[in-house]
């Protein structure tokens, strides 16, 4: 029997949590609202990178795929990343791409109203715009602000419900411009948090118990409470990163034919797939551990880049 690799069993595996649900929650209820009567509210989702932003955009888009129809390609739900570069003209050319259109983009007024007539042609019901945080991380603050005021420009003008996506410090971008703050005041931050009567470290247990069982692994460890504990300080209580712990996890059950994986194993799958320069006081699963978050400098949760300081302006 062809073994399966545990990447391609989890690749397309998304984990519900709490704040996952209710986002995605807030994301339906705004496009049956404007379905129904034509009121465009829109959204700010922000987490920490690995939190399950990107999955949460893909998943909601691929619930509402193009149609294709004798006049056109309709696009429900349109959705696309802030480019690197996050200039207007990159931002008007995803845009375009994202509805079909390969082509690059002109000057930023034509560009815009052409955004705008596609948007109607093609029926589009919500927007979705990941990574949205690239706006602050370049250029100047005119620059941003610009972008900022584009883009407040074209949700007035596209009448239809916008989903922005991005890391906590995308909250900023709100900050340049007094008017585009107006029309998100509505947000949801994806993190893991208690829910239930459960704390925060319990529901990473269970997510990660819930990864195994796509392949029959169980864990074997004498205390819940303290795995519970070490996955948070392994993961950083993170989806993605839990994600890429059981990903390891499976693959040296399957290599070594097991059916049950302990601390021993969970510590090499530490090592191999989260932070190779860990010695044992600082492996979560050694029982040398020293009990600390690892966020030190050079430690895989370190803050890499601080936000972008941004000041408030208002709309000319």
């Amino acid at each position: 029997m062809t073994k399966i690799a545990p990447e391609a069993i989890l690749a397309s595996v998304y984990q519900d949590f709490p704040a996952f649900l209710q986002a995605k929650q807030k994301i339906q209820e705004n496009l049956t609202l404007y379905q129904q009567t034509g009121i465009a509210r829109h959204l700010l989702v922000t987490g920490e990178s690995g939190t399950g932003k990107t999955t949460l955009a893909r998943l909601f888009a691929d619930s509402y795929l193009p149609v294709d129809t004798p006049e056109a390609t309709t696009f429900p739900v349109l959705s696309l990343s802030v480019p690197a570069s996050a200039t207007i003209g990159a931002m008007a050319e995803a845009m375009l791409n994202a509805m079909g259109l390969q082509k690059k983009a002109e000057n930023n007024t034509r560009s815009t109203t052409q955004i705008v007539r596609l948007i109607k042609n093609c029926q589009v019901q919500m927007i979705i715009i990941d990574e949205v945080q690239h706006i602050l991380e370049k250029g100047t603050e005119r620059t941003q602000y610009q972008v900022a005021d584009w883009l407040k420009s074209l949700i007035d003008a596209s009448g239809v419900p916008f989903v922005l996506f991005g890391l906590p410090h995308t909250a900023g971008l709100l900050g340049i411009n007094e008017q585009l703050r107006r029309r998100f005041l509505q947000s949801s931050r994806l993190e893991i948090t208690e829910h239930a009567g459960y704390s925060k470290e319990r529901i990473c247990l269970e997510l990660f118990k819930g990864m195994l069982d796509y392949q029959q692994v169980t864990l074997s460890v004498d205390s819940w409470a303290d795995l519970a504990r070490r996955l948070a300080f392994a993961s950083n209580m993170r989806i993605g990163y839990l994600k890429i712990l059981a990903i390891g996890a499976l693959r040296l059950a399957q290599q070594e034919c097991r059916q049950t994986v302990g601390y021993e194993v969970l510590q090499r799958a530490f090592t191999e797939q989260v932070w190779p320069d860990a010695n044992a006081e600082l492996n979560p699963f050694s029982m040398s551990f020293c009990g600390r978050e690892l966020k030190l400098v050079g430690e895989p949760f370190a803050q890499a880049n601080m936000a972008p300081k941004v000041q408030r302006r208002r709309a000319a």
